[in-house]
C-alpha cells in the first residue's frame, strides 16, 4: 500500500506541473496574439486617419463652393443646417459615415445654440452627448 500512495503523490505533481506549464503557454500565446492585434490597430489607424483628412478636405472645399463657408471662414448657419448629409454623401462619394463639427481654440462650438445643435451629419454620431441633425 505505501507503494501506491508514493506513485498517486508523483502523478499529482505530474499533472500539476503540466498544468502550470498549459497555463503559461496559453498566457504567451494570448500575449503575442493581442500583441498583434494592437500593431494592426496602428497601421488601421494611420489609414483612417488619412482617409478622415481626405474626406474633411472634401467637404470643407464643397461647403466653400455652395457658399456655407465664406471667404473668411463664417458660416452661414442657415445654410449648413439645411444640408442634406445623403445627398452630400453621394455627390462627394464618401462611403463612411461623418459629421461636420467646428471647433475653436481647441473647444467645441454649438452650431446652433439655442436648438443644441452640436453638429450636423449622421445621427449615428454623438457629440457632447448628443447626436447629430
Amino acid at each position: 500500500m505505501v507503494k501506491t500512495i508514493k506513485n498517486t503523490k508523483k502523478t499529482q505533481q505530474f499533472s500539476a506541473d503540466i498544468i502550470i506549464v498549459v497555463i503559461i503557454v496559453l498566457f504567451g500565446g494570448l500575449f503575442l496574439v493581442l500583441n498583434k492585434i494592437n500593431e494592426a490597430d496602428k497601421t488601421n489607424l494611420e489609414d483612417v486617419y488619412k482617409q478622415a483628412t481626405t474626406t474633411s478636405n472634401l467637404i470643407v472645399n464643397d461647403l466653400k463652393k455652395k457658399g456655407v463657408i465664406d471667404n473668411q471662414n463664417n458660416v452661414e448657419v442657415d445654410l449648413l443646417l439645411a444640408l442634406d448629409e445623403a445627398k452630400l454623401k453621394e455627390e462627394l462619394g464618401i462611403k463612411g459615415d461623418f459629421a461636420i463639427v467646428f471647433e475653436k481654440n481647441g473647444n467645441l462650438v454649438k452650431i446652433d445654440a439655442e436648438n443644441g445643435v452640436n453638429c450636423v451629419g449622421s445621427s449615428k454620431i454623438v457629440v457632447n452627448g448628443v447626436a447629430c441633425s
